[in-house]
């Protein structure tokens, strides 16, 4: 029986502490370590930093979420409605690597 390439539990735990730390920097790298997981797990917890303080959080989460594939789209759209430049590009950008076919109409 093939096993799945899921990290261990305790760094899974560890990673989604890490994306609600107090420092913004340890929150990006934890996102774009949750987001290159590639594990369909990880989207909740990249839609839930789309809500965060931090501009740059924000960004890497709608970057990461682009690489998640189609169940990332309706989380993607309100962002690209953001009061950040860098956050409503990543968002647009995320859907274009989705392949939606969505017109980008601000």
């Amino acid at each position: 029986m093939e096993q799945e390439s899921t990290a261990p539990e305790n760094e899974w735990t560890a990673l989604l502490e890490a994306s609600r730390h107090k420092d913004a920097g340890i929150r990006v790298e934890a996102v774009r370590k949750l987001g290159r997981s590639g594990e369909a797990r990880a989207i909740p917890f990249l839609i839930e930093r789309l809500g965060d303080s931090s501009d740059k959080v924000r960004w890497e989460a709608t970057k990461e979420l682009g690489k998640m594939g189609m169940p990332a789209v309706d989380a993607l759209l309100p962002w690209l409605l953001d009061n950040n430049n860098k956050v409503r590009e990543g968002a647009c950008e995320a859907l274009g690597n989705l392949g939606t076919g969505m017109p980008f109409r601000p």
